[in-house]
């Protein structure tokens, strides 16, 4: 029996980062949209095997220091929030009615929210299962591992992308602290540099 989710330790390295995760159903579906609309729904989902979310607050950042580090969420925040996949990143966007329209105000997700590991391994099967042939993207290709993470990185140092003005060697030496805080390995300035929608320079 899986434990409540009062249980769940919230600072276990099981916890998976959200790109992470939007990565394995984009392996899936083929389609980068398709895999954020199901993983919203597999958040959403009242069952017993939904995905568990939990957002890690940057208090500072945010100027709330009232708000707990790391909080849970339950399955019904994801009845005013959805993940998207936009060309510079995953976003998590809040719809608020106003006028009987959705007004959809963006908040970036890399570095925020995370999921629960093992519902992860659940939901996808056993790791030891046959591998699925290879499904050829209908869209863009899974970014690189250092790609996602210097975008990761750049979210959490330039929420309001302040860095699409700036130098890649500056943007890399400022996100240099936030990898160390993280425990993550620094991406290169290159991988920056694609990140920030840059060709890199031979």
């Amino acid at each position: 029996m899986r434990p409540s989710p009062v249980e769940l330790p919230l600072d276990d390295p099981r916890w998976l980062p959200l790109t992470d995760v939007h990565q394995r159903f984009w392996q899936r579906t083929g389609s980068p949209h398709l895999a954020a609309t199901d993983l919203t729904e597999a958040l959403r989902s009242p069952r017993p095997t939904r995905l568990r979310g939990m957002v890690r607050y940057q208090r500072e950042r945010m100027h709330r220091p009232e708000l707990p580090e790391r909080e849970l969420l339950p399955a019904d925040y994801w009845d005013q929030h959805e993940v998207q996949h936009w060309s510079d990143g995953l976003l998590v966007a809040i719809k608020q009615p106003w006028r009987g329209v959705a007004i959809q105000q963006v908040l970036r997700a890399c570095g925020w929210f995370f999921v629960w590991g093992p519902d992860v391994e659940e939901f996808f099967g056993d790791k030891s299962s046959a591998p699925q042939p290879q499904q050829q993207p209908q869209e863009d290709e899974p970014q690189r591992p250092a790609v996602r993470r210097a975008k990761e990185l750049m979210a959490a140092v330039f929420p309001n992308d302040e860095f699409r003005t700036m130098k890649v060697k500056v943007v890399w030496s400022a996100c240099a602290p936030e990898a160390k805080i993280r425990q993550i390995p620094l991406p290169s300035p290159d991988s920056f540099s694609r990140a920030m929608g840059r060709r890199s320079r031979k």
